[in-house]
């Protein structure tokens, strides 16, 4: 089923999507020129309205609304299967483009249209869609590939960036064209409104500055999925996300063999991501940084070279204080009350914002990948997760309870047996579990 639903997604990718592509790479007039064409053509027949004219004007009208349309599916179509997949999308549409150009004319192609780009860019992508595979015969390389996979995901959408804006930048200055040629018409009967038309190169700017939201947008929700993969510990979680991801690209270019309506099906499901992505994006955000900072932390063993003496103590919450969502990152600190507070900035750019954190007894609690800050409760023994620490700081259990002085220091809660390892990872990520006591470890002297 699995490599049933990937074969489709190349075949759809590579011939639904690139078909578009070549095209309009081939010729210099676009859906959105020729749509330009067909309406100053249908302005110049107005002047006679007899029934041939007529039915050649609306057969023009149609034949325009028709491109148009196939022009926006497929510009929604690479924003959005982009930001899904920058990997295999940008080296599907290049390998296209390739092939599709003739061979004498193959050297004036963009450097990312080069066999030896979009070649390693399916290669190492077939390596990521069997990591579960490889995973299982050599355990040791699951997670490294993983952590590789993180950040190959960041670098491939930045490198797919210029190809797309500049992609999108020529279709607003098209569409620019076409409300000249509307306006033009309606100015015969009112001249006030030939001065509405925008500029080809400033509608250019804003549709690219659009496309650019939108794909950072869905981005941002698709990346998360590979966050998840990194800290699932099942290799049978990993092959539902991959299916979830590559269904959700079926289903975009999939919606272009759909008869008649197939580019308005297409418009339709991007326009549903992209919305729906805009609504998740600040919680994407949060949970990348999460994944990123912690994959780096951990791949790099940063905890081996770290000085924490050297900058604020670091966190991220796990728990909603006030007004701050789960997963923000901060820094964690004493004022001169001797309270405990915490200090963070929205999407980490915006003004600094402090909350304080409630009173009782906390402690710093022990983690096979990273430390906690728990707030241990004496009649019951738990000691839920307000907090957790980025990687660097295991081992360093000892400095942070010094410095925020905290109660002491807990060993991680034991999670015994195999139905119990989903609530182990659901409380690494602060999520409220039913939890072993906790009990007080002995401080290190060093």
């Amino acid at each position: 089923m699995k490599d049933l639903l990937l074969t489709t997604i190349a075949i759809v990718l590579l011939f639904g999507f690139g078909q578009s592509q070549l095209s309009s790479a081939a010729t210099e007039e676009t859906p959105v020129a020729d749509a330009v064409k067909s309406e100053t053509a249908t302005v110049n027949s107005t002047i006679l309205e007899t029934p041939s004219t007529l039915a050649k004007s609306q057969e023009a009208e149609f034949n325009r609304q028709t491109s148009l349309g196939m022009d926006l599916a497929t510009n929604l179509a690479a924003i959005t299967g982009i930001a899904i997949s920058p990997l295999f999308g940008m080296s599907a549409v290049s390998c296209y483009m390739y092939y599709g150009t003739p061979i004498s004319q193959r050297q004036n192609l963009p450097w990312y249209n080069s066999p030896s780009v979009w070649g390693a860019g399916f290669f190492f992508w077939f390596l990521f869609l069997v990591n579960t595979q490889i995973g299982t015969a050599v355990p040791l390389l699951k997670k490294p590939m993983d952590t590789v996979e993180l950040f190959e995901n960041k670098i491939s959408a930045i490198i797919a960036q210029p190809a797309l804006m500049s992609q999108l930048y020529t279709f607003g200055a098209g569409l620019a064209g076409l409300s000249a040629a509307k306006i033009s018409a309606a100015s015969a009967h009112g001249p006030i409104l030939a001065s509405i038309a925008l500029p080809g190169e400033l509608l250019g700017v804003l549709t690219a500055g659009i496309g650019f939201i939108a794909f950072a947008a869905v981005w941002l929700c698709s990346h998360t999925i590979n966050v998840f993969i990194l800290i699932s510990p099942w290799g049978g979680v990993d092959n539902v996300l991959r299916l979830i991801r590559g269904g959700l690209i079926t289903a975009i270019f999939g919606s272009f063999f759909v008869p008649v309506v197939g580019p308005f099906l297409c418009i339709a499901i991007c326009l549903i991501i992209i919305l729906a992505s805009c609504f998740l994006a600040p919680w994407a955000f949060r949970l990348m940084v999460f994944g990123s900072t912690c994959a780096w932390d951990f791949f790099t063993f940063r905890h081996k070279r770290f000085k924490p003496e050297s900058s604020p103590i670091r966190a991220f919450a796990l728990k909603s204080f006030d007004d701050i969502p789960k997963r923000t990152y901060g820094s964690l600190s004493r004022d001169s009350a001797g309270s405990l507070i915490f200090t963070y900035r929205n999407w980490l750019v915006l003004p600094k914002k402090t909350t304080q954190i409630g009173e009782g007894e906390h402690y710093a609690e022990k983690g096979i990948f990273s430390p906690a800050l728990d707030a241990l409760d004496s009649e019951t023994g738990r000691s839920p997760s307000q907090f957790r620490f980025p990687p660097r700081y295991r081992g360093h259990e000892d400095y942070i309870v010094e410095t925020l002085a905290l109660k002491g220091v807990l060993e991680e809660p034991i999670f015994k047996g195999l139905r119990n390892a989903w609530r182990w990872l659901k409380h690494r990520l602060g999520v409220e579990v039913e939890i072993p006591t906790a009990s007080p470890a002995p401080a290190s002297s060093g």
